[in-house]
């Protein structure tokens, strides 16, 4: 379970003791995102490998396609989008 510790803590993945970001204030808006090129204890590089949002593309083009497909089951079911159907109280 320690390495799940370092995860939440933006420890380093190898050895848990160097951090990732050179400003660990998340709300330092200007450096946010600057990472150290290596870990400062153990030197493990945290470059990023090629490809490495492939797999995010993947899972949102997924949920695209069965957010549309569901859309369209709906919609061919007899689910409306039109206001004219939304009724007034009387």
């Amino acid at each position: 379970m320690p390495k799940l510790s370092w995860i939440l803590r933006n420890r380093c993945p190898k050895c848990g003791k160097g951090t990732l970001f050179v400003k660990p204030n998340a709300y330092d808006l200007r450096h946010t995102a600057a990472m150290h090129s290596a870990c400062e204890s153990c030197g493990e590089g945290f470059a990023r490998e090629p490809g490495f949002c492939y797999g995010a593309a993947y899972v949102s083009d997924a949920l695209t396609v069965a957010l549309w497909i569901a859309v369209l089951v709906a919609r061919r079911g007899g689910w409306s989008l039109a206001c004219s159907r939304i009724q007034e109280p009387s």
